[in-house]
């Protein structure tokens, strides 16, 4: 499995566990989107920019599932 199937499927793993969060009742979306927001600002500077990218796709994969 090369590094980019990886990083998919650990997008699609945490896209799930926060669709079922929310569906349970557990955490909403926007608590969802502040937790993405603190992860980000607690990633080291040299790390952000291919970070940056797994948060983004993270959350359009959970915001396209909280819009359904």
């Amino acid at each position: 499995m090369s590094a980019k199937d990886e990083i998919a499927a650990l997008i699609a793993f945490n896209a799930q566990l926060a669709r079922l969060l929310v569906a349970n009742g557990h955490a909403k979306p926007e608590e969802i989107e502040a937790a993405l927001d603190t992860a980000w600002h607690l990633l080291p500077d040299s790390t952000r920019p291919a970070s940056e990218q797994t948060i983004d796709r993270l959350r359009e994969a959970i915001n396209g599932n909280f819009i359904a």
